[in-house]
């Protein structure tokens, strides 16, 4: 009996093996060039069995406007490993720093805190990463959401970050960790192929609840897991999720990884949570870039879905993303609104290449788009190294209309030198893809609405950048 037991088991275990070896899932889609390309990049991860290799005659891209009935793109322009992309990763840290990540100790070390632990597995993962346009950023939570260091080349300068986290107050030591994805999801923007990396001991634990009194910054609202699965899924990103010790697990924690095409790991000894980092850079390098040309589905959100059927292989992925609109506000806009928007873009983009072909501009540059002048081009601004002012002052280096509810300075465009980025900074909200931001960093194809006013954020390629020799943390 016992015998076949263990044949039982062991037959089993093959099956679970096999099983897992195959697998499709959807980790990024990147809207940046479907304004002015059409194109969207999408990047999934495709692990089929023995090591059976990927190709690209068996798969198939379909969009749907209600993820229902869905139709085949016109054009694969693209597909290529990630591997071999010259393309930056991007990795956003966010860390639990609630009472429990000090009070516990990894098992058979009692001299070293889970706190500990974790910090140490950072610092290794940000020293072995060796592609210098690769980014890090890092972020803790506890009651509260707080950024250390939003994503960047400058990797040493973690170092003293992580060595300053210190244990928070008993009110500051709960863990909000709904609430803290949401805020990552929007912090954690950057080029190329990102991700979160989450790393937490424990479930929920909201502040209102087991305090008794209202939040600090939420007052008496509760985050869910499906608000935290809805802002990963508008900003095309994936969550990848470390559970750390032996306590109970987030039950939905599981759930917001597989719905974002990310992965959940289990980590217990210092050792284990060393190989998970690793593991997560590798499965990001092992993923492949797709790009296609997207339909033109009348809708912001739109729903894509990739099929890879090859003899015994029959595997699917579907994800939401959304396509943004240039006048649409936080309401449904009207039926023919979609078709308006399209040409009034292919105007804005017509009076933009012509007169980038007059004037001979290059560079970073905003792009102002008139709404009342169906769609003609306004003005250019190309962004220098400091400050552009947008506003309703003449002083303001992009002016447009005021309006009493934000004054004449809407919003400043800021040049972050250290991370070759522009950051989009406002007291009052502006919309960011059809999103309320105060902050954001801006990507190519970015569509901004200032009270009605609307723009895109342009960037080569490839931009010039300083030459710069990175230390290690």
């Amino acid at each position: 009996m016992m015998r076949r037991t263990l044949i039982l088991l062991a037959l089993c275990g093959a099956l679970t093996g096999n099983l897992s070896a195959q697998r499709l899932a959807i980790g990024q889609i990147d809207t940046g060039r479907l304004l002015f390309g059409q194109r969207v990049d999408l990047y999934a991860s495709i692990d089929l069995p023995e090591g059976r290799p990927v190709s690209l005659e068996h798969l198939r891209v379909y969009e749907s406007a209600d993820g229902r009935i869905y139709h085949e793109v016109d054009a694969l322009l693209d597909f290529v490993p990630v591997r071999n992309l010259d393309a930056p990763l991007s990795f956003y840290m966010l860390v639990d720093n609630s009472g429990s990540m000090y009070d516990e100790h990894v098992p058979g070390r009692p001299d070293l805190r889970r706190i500990d632990a974790a910090r140490q597995a950072i610092r290794d993962f940000v020293n072995s990463i060796t592609h210098e346009r690769d980014r890090v950023g890092l972020a803790l939570f506890g009651t509260r959401y707080r950024q250390l260091a939003a994503p960047g080349r400058d990797k040493a300068r973690l170092g003293p970050i992580l060595d300053a986290i210190e244990r928070p107050p008993r009110a500051e030591g709960y863990t909000e960790l709904y609430a803290a994805l949401i805020r990552a999801a929007s912090d954690a923007a950057a080029v190329g192929r990102r991700t979160v990396i989450v790393l937490s001991d424990g479930e929920n634990y909201p502040y209102s609840i087991y305090e008794g009194e209202p939040h600090p910054e939420y007052g008496d609202r509760l985050f869910t897991y499906t608000e935290a699965i809805d802002a990963f899924q508008r900003e095309g990103l994936s969550l990848f999720a470390v559970h750390y010790g032996d306590d109970e697990e987030d039950p939905y924690l599981g759930r917001i990884a597989e719905e974002t095409g990310g992965r959940v790991y289990r980590a217990i000894t210092t050792e284990e949570l060393a190989r998970v980092y690793q593991d997560i850079r590798s499965a990001l390098l092992d993923e492949y870039r797709l790009t296609y040309r997207a339909t033109m589905i009348p809708t912001e959100r739109r729903y894509v879905r990739v099929d890879y059927r090859d003899a015994d292989v029959d595997l699917r992925a579907e994800r939401p993303y959304f396509a943004g609109t240039l006048f649409a506000g936080p309401d449904e806009a009207p039926p023919f609104a979609p078709i308006v928007v399209f040409l009034v873009g292919l105007a804005g983009l017509a009076a933009l290449l012509a007169i980038v072909i007059r004037a001979g501009q290059t560079g970073t540059s905003l792009v102002l788009l008139d709404a009342g002048g169906a769609g003609s081009l306004s003005k250019t601004v190309v962004l220098g190294d400091g400050d552009t002012v947008i506003g309703a002052s003449p002083e303001a280096d992009l002016t447009i209309s005021g309006s009493p509810a934000v004054g004449e300075r809407h919003a400043v465009v800021r040049y972050e030198p250290k991370r070759a980025e522009y950051t989009i900074v406002s007291d009052t909200p502006v919309r960011v893809n059809n999103k309320p931001v105060t902050r954001r960093i801006l990507k190519p194809g970015d569509v901004i609405n200032i009270e009605g006013t609307v723009f895109a954020f342009d960037e080569p390629d490839e931009p010039d950048e300083p030459d710069r020799t990175e230390s290690q943390t």
